[in-house]
Order: C-alpha cells, then sequence, then structure tokens
C-alpha cells in the first residue's frame, strides 16, 4: 500500500508539473534580472517557501524560471552540486518535510568553504486573493493530499502565477556551526521575507463583518458614546451598525479581475495606453510601511486607473475614499466591490458618524492596508491643484498615532490626461450653469461620451512622505502621543501648524510629481495670450514661445512645434484654435503654469523698474507678492537660492554682480508677453475683489459673489478662459489671503501690491474700475 502511495504522489507531482507550467501565466511583481545576480567565480543557492500551497507542483515551475532566468538548470538534490562547476542554481522549499533536505544541503556547504553561497527568497501565488486560504475547500485540500494538491490550482484564483524575487544576499557557515540552528535562523528569516513579499502583494485578509465591527466598536470615542447611551444600547449599535453598513467596503477579487479585463481594454481602445513613473521604489516601501496615496483629481476615471496601475504593479489594491454621491444605484455596488468606502461630504451635525468613519479608517490603517484619497476633496474643474483638505489626513495622522502597528507614508501621485471627459461639463459650471447631481442616466451619459481617441494618460508617483519623520522634523513632542492618540477635546499646541504643514507638503509633492505632456506645453503657447493677442501671432512667433518652453522640459528638447501639433488628439496648427478648443486648452496649461509664474514675476518685475533692479529689490518686491500666488497655486517658499537658479535659466536676464537687467529683443518681448498672460488673471480677479470689498464692506460673501460676477463678464468680455475667472473656489481663497494679510500687518497696501511691480498698469487697472461701475450700474448699485 505504501508503494502504490509513493508511486501516486510522483505520478501527481509529474502531471502537475507538465500541466501547470503549460496552464499558468506568469506575472513579475518587479523585474527579476535586477534582484538575481550570479557571479561567474560563485555559486547561488536560491531558496523558496510556498505560502499556502504544497511544493509538489510549484517547485518545478520554479525550477523552470529560474533557468529561464539565469540560463543555469536548477539542481534539487544535494548529491547533483559540484563544487568545481563555477555557477550552481539549487531550487527548494521551506517545508517541514523539506528540513532533512535542508540540513544535507547546510552540512554539504559547511564541507566546502571555499563555494560562496547566496540565498534569494522568490515568492509564488497563484492569484491575487488575500482571503483564498480561508476559504471553504482549503481544508479538503491541505498538504495530507500532497498527491492532489495540484487540483487546488483550479480553485481560488485561476491561471495567473505572481512572482516576486527577493533581494539575495550571503550565507557564510563556520566549521562548527550548529545545523540545526542554522536551519531554524534561515526559516524564521524566509519566514518573514515571505511575508512582507505577501502583504506587499495582496495586502491585508479583510475580516468578515461581524468581527470588522466589533473591531470599530473598541475605537475609544465610540466606547464613551456607548456608555453615555449605556440605557439603551440595543439602539445605539444599531444606528452604528447602519453608519457601518453605509460606509464599508466590499472588495472582491472576482471582480477586480472583471475590472482588470474591462480597464485593459478600456486603456487600450478609449486611451492610448498608460505611462507610470517613479513607481520603481514602492515594493520595497509597501513591504515595511502602510501606504496611504494621496493623487490629484481631475476626473471620475482616477478611482479606477490608480487601483489599475497599482495592480498590474504588483501592489496590493488600495481601498479608496469615495463621496456619497458616487453610492447610487448600479454603480454604489461595484464600486464597493472595487475597494471603494463612501464618506459624506460634510460631519457636521451628523452625530456618531464622524467617529464610525474614523474608526473605520482607523481600522484599515491598524492591520497594514493600503488606502488612496483625494486630498483636494473634489475633482479639480480648472486645471490647479486645489487647497488640501485636511479632514482625512487629520484622520489618517490620528489612526497611526493610536495603533503605530507599521509606519506610515504617504504617496502623493499626480494624474494626467491628453483629454478629460468631463471638460465640457467643468466649462459649462465655471460659466454659471449648476452642476448636475449624479444619477443613474448621468452615469450612462459619461460612460457614452468616453470614446477613443482620448490619448495617453500620465501617471508619475512623487517622493513619499514617511510620517514619523515629518513629526519629528516639526517637533519632538510628538512621541508622547504615539501609541495613545490624539485626544479629542485637548488638541496639542503643534497639532494645527503640523497638520497644515504636511497638507501643504503634500500638495508640493503632487506638483513635484507633474510629468508634462506635450498638449501642456501646446496650451502654454496659446492660452498664456489673450484670444485677441492669439489671433495676431505669426508662426515664427509660435516657434519662439514654443522653443522658450520646451527648454524647461528635456524630453521635449528635440520635439519641434509641428511634430508636437501633428501627435496632438486636438486639431492645432499654426492658425488660431476655434474659442471651444482655446478654452480647453486653458484647463490643460494650468498643470504646467506653477513652474514659470516665478520668471513671469521676474519679467514683470524688471520690465516695471526700466530694466534693471538689483537683486535684494527684486527678492523683497517678489515675497510681498508670493504668499498671494500660494493661495492659488501650489507654490514652496521663496528663497534666494531659487530666484538665483530661476534667473540663471532666463536667457533674457543679464546678471551683473548682484544686478539683474532685461535683455529686450523681439524674440524676448513675445516670450515677455506669454509669460505676462500667466499671472493677469490672478491679478484681475485680485483687484476685481478689492474694488468689490470697498463696495460690500459688511457683507464679504456678498463682495466675493459680485467678483465672480464682474470676472465671469470680464472673461465674456476679452474671450478670456473661463478656467482662471470662473471659479467661485479660486475667489474664496484669495479673499482668505487677503484677511490674512490684513490680520498680520494690520493693513494692506494697494499700491505696494500691484504698482511696485507693473503687474497691472494705470490704463488696466482704469477699464477694471469702469467695468465694475458699469456692473453696479446695471444692477441699479
Amino acid at each position: 500500500m505504501k508503494f502504490f502511495s509513493s508511486f501516486a504522489h510522483r505520478i501527481a507531482a509529474w502531471r502537475a508539473h507538465r500541466v501547470v507550467h503549460r496552464w499558468s501565466i506568469t506575472h513579475y511583481a518587479y523585474t527579476p534580472s535586477k534582484t538575481l545576480p550570479l557571479s561567474a567565480e560563485s555559486p547561488c543557492c536560491h531558496l523558496h517557501l510556498y505560502v499556502g500551497l504544497d511544493p509538489c507542483s510549484n517547485l518545478p515551475i520554479l525550477a523552470k524560471l529560474c533557468q529561464q532566468m539565469t540560463g543555469l538548470t536548477p539542481c534539487t538534490q544535494t548529491q547533483d552540486l559540484d563544487p568545481h562547476a563555477s555557477q550552481i542554481a539549487y531550487v527548494l522549499s521551506y517545508q517541514q518535510q523539506d528540513l532533512k533536505q535542508w540540513r544535507a544541503l547546510l552540512q554539504w556547504i559547511q564541507a566546502h568553504p571555499q563555494v560562496k553561497v547566496s540565498v534569494q527568497s522568490v515568492h509564488l501565488h497563484w492569484g491575487r486573493n488575500a482571503n483564498a486560504l480561508a476559504s471553504w475547500p482549503a481544508p479538503l485540500l491541505r498538504y495530507t493530499y500532497a498527491h492532489f494538491s495540484w487540483m487546488r490550482l483550479q480553485h481560488s484564483s485561476g491561471r495567473r502565477l505572481y512572482v516576486q524575487w527577493g533581494r539575495p544576499w550571503p550565507l557564510k557557515l563556520t566549521q562548527n556551526a550548529d545545523i540545526i540552528a542554522e536551519v531554524g535562523r534561515l526559516g524564521r528569516f524566509c519566514r518573514w521575507q515571505f511575508h512582507l513579499m505577501r502583504r506587499q502583494l495582496l495586502g491585508a485578509p479583510a475580516p468578515d463583518t461581524a468581527r470588522s465591527l466589533s473591531q470599530i466598536l473598541t475605537y475609544p470615542p465610540l466606547q464613551a458614546d456607548l456608555a453615555l447611551h449605556a440605557s439603551t444600547p440595543e439602539l445605539v449599535q444599531k444606528k452604528l451598525q447602519h453608519y457601518f453598513t453605509e460606509i464599508r467596503a466590499a472588495l472582491s477579487w472576482p471582480w477586480i479581475r472583471r475590472f482588470e479585463t474591462s480597464l485593459t481594454w478600456l486603456w487600450q481602445t478609449a486611451y492610448q495606453g498608460i505611462e507610470i513613473q517613479g513607481a520603481q521604489d514602492l515594493p520595497s516601501l509597501a513591504a515595511s510601511h502602510t501606504l496611504v496615496y494621496v493623487p490629484c483629481h481631475r476626473s471620475h476615471i482616477d478611482y479606477l486607473l490608480l487601483s489599475y496601475v497599482l495592480f498590474h504593479q504588483g501592489l496590493a489594491v488600495p481601498y479608496v475614499a469615495a463621496g456619497v454621491n458616487l453610492n447610487i444605484p448600479l454603480l454604489g455596488p461595484l464600486l464597493r466591490r472595487g475597494g471603494a468606502f463612501f464618506m459624506r461630504r460634510s460631519f457636521r451635525q451628523q452625530g456618531t458618524y464622524p467617529q464610525v468613519f474614523a474608526a473605520y479608517l482607523t481600522s484599515l490603517l491598524a492591520r497594514g492596508q493600503p488606502i488612496e484619497f483625494f486630498i483636494e476633496g473634489g475633482r479639480s474643474r480648472n486645471g490647479r491643484l486645489l487647497t488640501p483638505r485636511l479632514g482625512l489626513v487629520s484622520m489618517c495622522v490620528r489612526a497611526a498615532l493610536l495603533k503605530p502597528k507599521r509606519p506610515l507614508a504617504f504617496i502623493p501621485v499626480y494624474i494626467g490626461y491628453e483629454s478629460v471627459f468631463e471638460l465640457p461639463a467643468y466649462l459649462q459650471q465655471l460659466q454659471g450653469l449648476p452642476k448636475r447631481k449624479e444619477s443613474l442616466p448621468h452615469l450612462l451619459a459619461s460612460v457614452m461620451r468616453l470614446r477613443p481617441p482620448l490619448g495617453q494618460v500620465q501617471v508619475s508617483f512623487g517622493q513619499p512622505l514617511v510620517l514619523d519623520a515629518f513629526l519629528q522634523q516639526q517637533t519632538p513632542e510628538w512621541r508622547a502621543y504615539k501609541g495613545q492618540g490624539i485626544p479629542e477635546d485637548s488638541v496639542p499646541a503643534f497639532w494645527s501648524a503640523s497638520l497644515q504643514r504636511l497638507g501643504d507638503e503634500l500638495r508640493l509633492g503632487i506638483a513635484a510629481a507633474t510629468q508634462a505632456q506635450a498638449i501642456d506645453l501646446l496650451a502654454l503657447v496659446w492660452t498664456s495670450f489673450t484670444y485677441t493677442q492669439a489671433s495676431q501671432l505669426t508662426p515664427t512667433q509660435l516657434d519662439i514661445v514654443w522653443d522658450d518652453y520646451r527648454g524647461w522640459y528635456p524630453q521635449y528638447a528635440k520635439t519641434s512645434y509641428q511634430d508636437a501639433c501633428q501627435a496632438s488628439l486636438h486639431p492645432i496648427s499654426y492658425t488660431l484654435p476655434d474659442t471651444d478648443l482655446y478654452q480647453r486648452l486653458a484647463y490643460h496649461k494650468n498643470a504646467l503654469a506653477p513652474q514659470h509664474l516665478l520668471r513671469a514675476h521676474l519679467w514683470l518685475y524688471l520690465h516695471s523698474q526700466g530694466g534693471q533692479a538689483s537683486e535684494l529689490a527684486t527678492l523683497a518686491a517678489l515675497e510681498k507678492l508670493w504668499p498671494h500666488l500660494q493661495a492659488e497655486w501650489p507654490l514652496p517658499p521663496l528663497k534666494l537660492q531659487t530666484l538665483r537658479s530661476t534667473v540663471a535659466a532666463c536667457p533674457w536676464i543679464n546678471q551683473q554682480a548682484q544686478d539683474y537687467q532685461l535683455l529686450v529683443t523681439d524674440a524676448h518681448q513675445v516670450i515677455g508677453q506669454s509669460l505676462q498672460g500667466l499671472v493677469y488673471a490672478t491679478w484681475i480677479r485680485f483687484y476685481l475683489l478689492l474694488i468689490a470689498s470697498q463696495n460690500y464692506p459688511k457683507d464679504q460673501q456678498q463682495a466675493q459673489a459680485f467678483a465672480l460676477q464682474a470676472a465671469r463678464a470680464w472673461a465674456q468680455k476679452i474671450h478670456g478662459p473661463w478656467v482662471d475667472y470662473g471659479d467661485a473656489y479660486l475667489l474664496q481663497q484669495q479673499a482668505q489671503q487677503i484677511q490674512a494679510t490684513v490680520a498680520q500687518y494690520g493693513y494692506f497696501s494697494l499700491r505696494g501690491c500691484l504698482q511696485f511691480s507693473g503687474i497691472l498698469t494705470r490704463k488696466q487697472r482704469r477699464a477694471l474700475r469702469q467695468h465694475v461701475q458699469a456692473l453696479l450700474d446695471a444692477h441699479g448699485g
């Protein structure tokens, strides 16, 4: 009987090897050639632990993979090892039944001290379901039934085999080393490596609904609420369960696979693919940190895009914070299965809902689950990076301090499109039309607008921001709250300022990750001029402006204006675009505009000073303007070194000692006119807001509403971009900065902020005052 059992096992292993290797589709978490070095004079021993599946089918596949990567035929028995060979590959698994083989291998290594050995963990995992091992057929297919274990491959995850290669490390054994102790040490190390790689690939296993709810009820603020309502605990728990059901995600791996198939079709048909930048360091960071992805928000497609990219990068799919407005029939359940959890737009006067939401977010981060949220709060209608909303940032920091199981790292992400399919709706809203409420008919209409071609998509990951290092840099006091959390009733003094700096750093991180697209540069060329000015541009002038802007982006150093136009999805050439295309281009212009604001103001200031000014006077002048620019654009603090590097890159500035001299030629004149156009809209809105505040000194909301009306009327008068003049959010940010300036200095000098730099000439200010007066007369003001 024993003979037949052993014979059946060998037959099953052989069949598993042949069938599974041909049946599987191999995906690499990252390039193995970079992590599988083999020296010409030293053999390499590869260790493999097969987590959750027996090695009778995976070990031959691992041998095949190693042979493909190294060109060597791996050994599986110690008697096959040749100490005189220049290179040796050896594969084995760390299972209980393989310990005898491990001891034999270590004894062979100990007997041949001249052989240099490196160990590399290789993780093979079928599918991406973190909960696959907890499903009901698993007990029926344990290692006890090893000769039938290849049948498990058809269960849980399908044909896809994901391969992760760990970093190689040297193994050295002394002559007196205890072999049994060394086997235990290697086993512990390998188990820890495979645990990290598994978490990196799959994320944390999700608990069931009942267990997740019980974890949330242990959140301290909710415990306090339950204590206050001890007389009616059933009613309170029923309400908490209702909130939990409204919020929670229901990530489903079968649905993830369906989404992947659909989205692959979408990116290859409607779009022209995805270009990914800066993702090479994420796998190693995901193994040791809980990742919080913080992307910019341009389109509803963002929800699907980043999860798709991370899935194909071999990383766990994040849980995504989505607005409750998307929880509509058909769409809401699908988003939940894709990892979305829903939040209300406002937490004010919502009872215990904020505490339940914070508890759910804390439970996700406590088990190391990556999450994703949009720090801007909503989609940007004007193409700018909006001021950060700090609600979710605050909850993440509180969760990391309350349950610091793993370090928290924020990942800024920039997402850029050649064509945003919601852009026509954005422009209508900026002209004053109300936003349509999300509904099923609205969803179907949006899907119908996803027609090819929509161009290429850019996804760029910025520099990670590790929370512990950031807080340590801000204040050492934060360690006193680690493991205890920030109390709700007594917030420490450093909390608000540190949170604001964290939001600003994340916004700057997204801006630093911005990748220029050809459509963005073409938009800079055309929409930095007014529509009237653009109609008078000659082909030579267009080439001059294009050459100036592309010089700041090395990837376009050899791309001519004509080549960029031919590669563009939009009908752009040397002729004037129609007004509709001009308005759409202005949206794309704002992605790169912040990178040119400093040199634009340099031109304006030097031009107003007769073409010459000292370095210190220039810096002092720009420092007065900078806070008002930071209220609208993602700009770092202005420093002398930043000014000097910008001046050195401007060919129209001649620096002599500590003085700047403006060189004005015909070519420089058209460049200067283009740079001026980048900043005029900001300061025209600024001036209109000041005039409105003088007319409505006691009602700031009415002043902002009138300034918005005046700005939209001015845009219609000059055919200006709606994205620069029609957004109430921009005026609100400018009004807050004006109030902050008044509170800080006790006064506000209009002459010092506008006239000294020549931003708005006397003629332009007179025209704006007449425009406002005409509006007041029309409304009987």
